[in-house]
């Protein structure tokens, strides 16, 4: 664990949370509004994402493998596209959070990151060493989550899957304690660049589950491994696009939307087919969400920002 240390010594009373999850193609973070307990452990914030506060983005650039660009639809907000080596792209990330929860420069921030991209991560931390250097950086590691792992190799589950993880079952388990329910087992999907659909038993242990390309990896990835067909943002409402595709694109974005809703389906028929007692629940979050939503059965739970929240719920460390 590292923490940034600097020669002013800040009234540590005065400081404040942020939360940063950086992911395979975006960081997403947000500054949690004030308050006075930093180690607040509450599930307040998987209940109410709108706690968390303003949550901004930025996003990887594509790699140059082809000459083939991106969607220009992508690009309408070019500020927001940046390569993860560039540390002074995180610069206006920053201020701009600080805007937005009107905290200046006087006051520190405790940062919480959750990271599965070196480069973005280390650009992160250098842009608080050079310009804000008050702040602290507390990456989180697997053993600060209280969740026990039935894997065969632990250390190798990506750690925003165990905060997704951790925080779905956190809010489901407590909702059901709340209700004087039985337990059962919690499908926990993140439908991101990749889709993750995890299992976990009815005793809160995670138990592994399964990898997928997202909507718009596929997309992407059909177009690099081609000479012909185009590179196509993913639409809207997969589910409700028209079968068979009467033209290329049409056909591409047809194909790629069955694959992602049909596998993902798949999975969670095969996963709710292991218990046969009742229907198990399904926590899904991520970017893909309401592409996916419309396409799963019954019941089923939307989280937003499921990773920032869960967060924000782990104890910061002093």
């Amino acid at each position: 664990m590292s923490k940034l240390v600097s020669s002013i010594e800040p009234d540590v009373s005065t400081r404040r949370l942020g939360l940063v999850d950086i992911g395979n193609s975006n960081l997403k973070s947000a500054i949690v509004p004030a308050t006075n307990d930093l180690s607040l452990a509450n599930n307040d914030y998987l209940a109410n994402p709108g706690l968390l506060g303003s949550v901004r983005s930025i996003h990887w650039l594509p790699s140059g493998e082809t000459s083939k660009p991106p969607p220009p639809e992508w690009m309408s907000a070019p500020e927001s596209w940046v390569v993860p080596q560039d540390v002074d792209a995180f610069l206006g990330l920053l201020e701009r959070l600080r805007s937005d929860s009107q905290v200046d420069r006087n006051v520190p921030i405790a940062w919480k990151v959750s990271s599965v991209q070196p480069a973005a991560y280390e650009s992160f931390q250098e842009c608080l060493r050079k310009y804000f250097p008050i702040d602290s950086l507390h990456p989180i590691e697997r053993s600060q989550i209280p969740m026990p792992l039935d894997v065969e190799v632990p250390d190798r589950v990506g750690i925003d899957r165990l905060l997704a993880a951790w925080g779905a079952w956190k809010h489901y388990s407590e909702q059901i304690q709340s209700k004087s329910c039985q337990k059962t087992p919690l499908i926990v999907i993140q439908a991101g660049t990749a889709v993750t659909v995890d299992w976990i038993n009815e005793e809160g242990t995670f138990c592994g589950g399964a990898i997928m390309p997202g909507l718009t990896m596929s997309l992407k990835y059909m177009a690099l491994g081609t000479a012909h067909l185009p590179w196509l943002a993913p639409p809207d409402r997969p589910s409700e696009l028209p079968i068979p595709g009467r033209n290329t694109q049409a056909a591409i974005l047809a194909g790629a939307s069955a694959g992602f809703l049909g596998g993902i389906s798949y999975l969670v028929s095969k996963y709710r087919s292991q218990w046969p007692r009742e229907h198990v629940p399904v926590i899904v979050s991520g970017g893909d969400t309401l592409s996916l939503a419309e396409s799963l059965t019954q019941p089923f739970q939307v989280m937003d920002h499921l990773v920032l929240a869960s967060l924000a719920c782990l104890p910061t460390p002093t």
